[in-house]
């Protein structure tokens, strides 16, 4: 009897110490994941909100080019665009819209040096011995209308309207004899700007697209890392709350066990009675 009472005492005794142990080991690790976790879930908040990348500075927009002058217009003189008004010059059929689109530019060609509409003259297209057999009409003097107008159908669309204000704009300040020899050139040298405005805009948005990618790229990482560690702290803060919760419940186990055993014994020792009296 008194061996199995020495049993049971060890084993109790060894029993509280290794829920004391246990409880300390978790608690001291409980608390250790506590601050870490808070620690880190601080440093986050920090590094998200202090180390936030800045913005860049984008590139200020380029100038805009300079406007076509007579002489870029005239350093694209060539003897094969120049007008002729000779018979022989041929030009594309033309429609009336076409035709009438250079119509605005008129005022510019006085009669004193063009005609504006072909010159055409009566003559006999098949002679005879008898007479004239069949007569016709030919040109005897091309008009500087459906050149100009043929000239306007090689101009995008989206861009005639523009193409004929720069025309009105530049040819009143040339001689009226040298004009029709520059609208070619001045159309030339307008598209030339267009083409080198285009590229030097082109190549300021790629800049500012390469800028804005790097940058958004950076607070990609910066909200990477910052959710990185708050994920650690988060972590760290759960773990802590569980293994303090892991100690009440071991506690609140060898609380029970221990109260349980009390009173058991307890009623082991106190005599068994009946309400008519002691059970014999």
């Amino acid at each position: 009897m008194r061996q199995s009472e020495a049993n049971n005492h060890w084993i109790e005794s060894w029993i509280l110490r290794a829920g004391r142990w246990f409880c300390t080991v978790i608690g001291a690790l409980a608390i250790a994941s506590l601050v870490l976790g808070s620690v880190a879930l601080v440093v986050a908040a920090g590094y998200f909100l202090l180390a936030h990348p800045t913005k860049p500075a984008l590139p200020p927009e380029p100038p805009a080019a300079a406007p076509v002058s007579i002489e870029d217009a005239k350093r694209l003189v060539k003897a094969e665009l120049a007008f002729s008004d000779a018979p022989g010059q041929r030009v594309p059929e033309l429609s009336e819209e076409d035709i009438a689109r250079a119509t605005p530019l008129r005022e510019l060609f006085p009669t004193t040096n063009y005609t504006w509409d072909d010159v055409l003259e009566d003559y006999c297209h098949t002679p005879t011995s008898y007479g004239c057999l069949e007569r016709g009409q030919r040109v005897t003097r091309r008009g500087v209308g459906r050149f100009i107008a043929y000239v306007l159908t090689l101009v995008d669309e989206d861009e005639r309207e523009h193409s004929i204000s720069e025309l009105k704009r530049l040819l009143p300040g040339v001689a009226a004899a040298e004009r029709a020899n520059l609208v070619i050139p001045i159309l030339s040298a307008e598209r030339d700007r267009s083409i080198a405005a285009k590229k030097q805009q082109d190549a300021h948005q790629e800049q500012v697209a390469q800028i804005e990618r790097a940058y958004n790229e950076a607070v990609s990482d910066h909200r990477s890392t910052a959710g990185f560690i708050a994920m650690l702290g988060a972590g760290g803060v759960a773990s802590g709350v569980s293994a303090m919760l892991s100690i009440c419940l071991v506690v609140a186990i060898l609380a029970i066990e221990r109260h349980l055993r009390t009173a058991t014994t307890a009623v082991e020792a106190r005599p068994a009675t009946w309400s008519g009296g002691p059970v014999t």
